[in-house]
């Protein structure tokens, strides 16, 4: 089964993210971090199940990451380019290519594309001057693939890719957008065609003949305020365009059987942004999204009958257009906790802070809690095992732990931690591709008296990074040790069950959430106190089931 996901940028300028549950509701806002400085979009690897974000970012530059197949995502890469606009993803027909066109720095268009290997490309300039950012469309009933941009004189020019891989020479098509094209194929049939705002701020269409030429310039109707989208109705062969409306607010009209169009039709709504559509996986429903004037995600669908919902309030607090993609969701997955010390519990020249903490003692007590009901309800973030690596947890001396300053406190980042997960790899800690049926969690132990200077008032905290020449992702999470062994498992559980639910698909900030709701009390597993956690269908506190009581 797969689901919609949403992305768009925050106001702090990082990509975030929302997903739709299987009853209809949405999630909380994720952030996936990031710095885009265009419009993000979304595509499919082709042959994969792997979903890949692209952006432009202040170096003009390229930047991806990508959906992991166990919805966790990627370090940012940076692909190159040098982008005077946003950049559009295009499946290569006939291939399992993915290729990326955008205006360069030149104004002409751009391109590389995705080797086997998950490497791109050299830029490679295609020519053309460019006055917007490109399209990319495949011509129905073959497989090649067509550009369409706007050129210098406002008129819509194309090129075209051949089967050897090789671009025809530039193609006018004429009409006089007032702004980017978009293309699509009229369901039911080969034709493949354009839409665009025009004169009067209407919308205006031109279409492919079968011998490959272009029709005269058609007009279609309604006011835009924006550049209009095109959607298929699930299960019928309707085209239907949708736009924000002078009024601000949504509208529509739709392809009759016999080509024409109807009417204007207003849908409602108050609009700050263009809308976009999707079909929601596994049923014959059309959902639309769009930025509100408060700059939220709200939405509505399509009903069977044709009407429309009344909008719906998705969350987040967006800088630009959401986008719309559709991802597999997620199986259950087996995690591995991998224990390690940074230092010892207690350096020597710490004595402000004493710890009892041992290890080994942590390892016994994490195992037991592993094998109790503790991480039972994490089944609906697809967690179905939770195991801790076996044997005591290795003392690190590589890197070496932060020195004191004259009040015994030591200062650390949470990229030192990573640094200290993926130098202990050559040090007997296992990698993540050791792990084959399980994903590993690495939990760093830091002595009694660090202080995180990220976030200074964190006794632990929790994040993703990527190692190897395939940039392979992995999840770690510090841990200040506490006085003795039971306050320090608070931490490592909160950590674990955090880290473990937001990469699973946990729609809430686990542990925060229910200290919110329930206060900081922490239940007990046998003889060990761990940290109380939210259940976000049963909406209360468990871990285990019983043991948490509104404060």
């Amino acid at each position: 089964m797969n689901m919609i996901q949403l992305f768009y940028q925050g106001t702090d300028n990082k990509v975030y993210t929302h997903w739709r549950n299987p009853d209809g509701s949405w999630s909380e806002e994720n952030c996936l971090y990031g710095a885009p400085t265009s419009d993000l979009i979304a595509a499919q690897v082709p042959g994969t199940d792997v979903l890949q974000l692209f952006y432009r970012e202040a170096d003009n530059a390229i930047h991806t990451r990508w959906r992991n197949a166990d919805g966790s995502w990627s370090g940012e890469q940076n692909i190159g380019g040098t982008l005077n606009g946003d950049p559009v993803a295009a499946h290569v027909p006939g291939t399992d290519t993915l290729q990326l066109f955008y205006r360069g720095a030149d104004n002409g268009v751009h391109t590389r594309w995705r080797k086997p290997d998950g490497s791109w490309t050299a830029d490679e300039t295609l020519g053309g001057i460019l006055n917007g950012d490109p399209v990319a469309a495949q011509v129905p009933g073959t497989d090649i693939l067509q550009l369409f941009y706007r050129g210098t004189d406002n008129s819509i020019y194309s090129r075209y890719r051949n089967p050897d891989g090789s671009w025809s020479v530039e193609q006018p098509i004429g009409g006089k957008p007032n702004g980017d094209p978009i293309a699509a194929q009229v369901p039911g049939t080969d034709t493949l065609q354009l839409f665009y705002r025009g004169a009067g701020n209407s919308i205006y269409s031109l279409f492919r003949n079968p011998d490959g030429s272009w029709s005269g310039e058609q007009h279609i109707g309604g006011t835009v305020n924006g550049d209009p989208i095109a959607a298929q109705v699930p299960g019928t062969d309707t085209l239907q365009l949708f736009y924000r409306g002078t009024d601000n607010g949504l509208h529509t009209l739709w392809r009759k059987p016999d080509g024409s169009w109807t009417a204007d039709e207003s849908l409602g709504g108050a609009l700050n942004g263009d809308p976009i559509a999707a079909q929601v996986p596994g049923t014959d429903v059309l959902q639309l999204f769009y930025r509100g004037t408060d700059n939220n995600v709200y939405s509505r669908f399509r009903k069977q009958d044709g009407s429309w919902s009344d909008q719906q309030h998705i969350g987040g607090v967006l800088s630009d257009d959401p986008i719309a993609a559709d991802v597999v969701a997620l199986t259950p997955v087996d995690y591995t906790v991998v224990l390690m010390l940074w230092g010892p519990p207690q350096p020597p020249h710490q004595t402000t802070w004493p710890s009892t903490l041992t290890g080994k003692d942590l390892s016994h007590a994490l195992t037991t809690i592993a094998a109790s009901t503790y991480f039972s309800s994490l089944t609906q973030y697809n967690i179905k095992q939770v195991a801790i690596s076996p044997g005591d947890p290795p003392q690190l001396s590589t890197p070496k732990w932060p020195p004191g300053d004259k009040t015994f406190t030591t200062r650390f980042t949470m990229a030192q931690v990573a640094n200290v997960v993926t130098t202990s790899f050559s040090s007997g800690v296992p990698s993540p591709d050791k792990f084959t049926g399980s994903i590993p969690v690495y939990i760093v132990i830091t002595p009694r008296g660090g202080l995180m200077t990220d976030d200074p008032s964190s006794l632990g905290e929790h994040g993703t990074a990527t190692w190897g020449p395939s940039n392979m992702i992995f999840i770690y999470a510090y841990v200040g040790a506490q006085a003795d062994l039971n306050s320090t498992l608070v931490v490592a559980t909160h950590e674990i069950v955090e880290s473990l639910g937001e990469n699973g698909g946990a729609p809430k900030e686990l542990c925060d959430d229910c200290q919110s709701k329930y206060g900081t009390q922490s239940p007990g597993i046998d003889s060990y106190t761990v940290e109380t956690y939210f259940d976000a269908e049963t909406n209360q506190c468990v871990a285990p089931p019983g043991f948490a009581q509104p404060a």
